[in-house]
């Protein structure tokens, strides 16, 4: 695994139900477990028609590898936010003179807010079983 390819910065996010709704079922409440990088591969796309709710939602599977960390569980979510290590485009002929925060305000304009974006994990593969590498079947539903 070259660390060129782990160029997407991805949360792993556990389920920490532990608040109840008033019927008594337990709420989701996502607490952030590990941040590293990752590479992030598009698979394949589909649509599911739910007849109850008369909407067809848009599927998308994905392929995301990282180096291995323990513990990792289908029961788990991956939270990304769009980031990656490409650099932002500040002019380095302004950067003279400049403060810290308007350097920043100029990177951050360069990268617009994006919302996150969340993979369900289906399947979690350690090639070899060598504890190097994961490598993660996910999915991610897109609204209508």
């Amino acid at each position: 695994m070259r660390a060129g390819d782990l160029r997407h910065r991805i949360t792993i996010e556990v389920n920490a139900a532990t608040a109840q709704s008033a019927s008594g079922e337990k709420l989701p409440d996502w607490q952030p477990y590990r941040t590293f990088r990752a590479s992030i591969e598009p698979q394949h796309g589909g649509q599911i028609d739910m007849n109850q709710a008369k909407t067809v939602v848009s599927t998308l599977s994905y392929k995301i590898c990282t180096r291995y960390v323990p513990g990792v569980t289908p029961a788990m979510r991956i939270r990304f936010n769009g980031s990656s290590a490409t650099p932002c485009s500040v002019n380095p002929r302004n950067l003279a003179g400049m403060t810290l925060g308007q350097l920043s305000e100029s990177a951050a304009m360069d990268r617009p807010e994006q919302r996150p974006r969340y993979f369900a994990i289906n399947s979690i593969l350690n090639p070899a079983m060598r504890n190097i590498m994961l490598v993660m079947t996910c999915t991610e539903a897109v609204p209508p």
